[in-house]
């Protein structure tokens, strides 16, 4: 689950980089998780990659649901763009 994290977190971070966003745009995530167990650990990623202000964290949902194979985690946010 760590390694899963940690990798779909730089993957959102560089595709909202790429869109010409970033992760304190994110307004709003949804986290699918194979084992409910395992959001502890997700969470204590998720908290010291958004950012140590809840204030600014976006609205979040964890669902448990069966994903694919080995997949542990998949991620889905939506961001505002910056201004340029």
């Amino acid at each position: 689950m760590r390694d899963q994290t940690v990798q779909t977190l730089a993957t959102i971070e560089r595709n909202l980089a790429e869109l010409g966003s970033s992760k304190q745009l994110i307004v709003s995530a949804q986290v699918y998780i194979a084992n409910m167990q395992d959001k502890p650990l997700m969470d204590s990623i998720w908290c010291d990659w958004i950012g140590s202000n809840p204030d600014h964290w976006p609205q979040r949902a964890c669902l448990g649901v069966a994903l694919e194979e080995n997949v542990l985690i998949e991620v889905t946010v939506t961001a505002i763009r910056a201004h340029r």
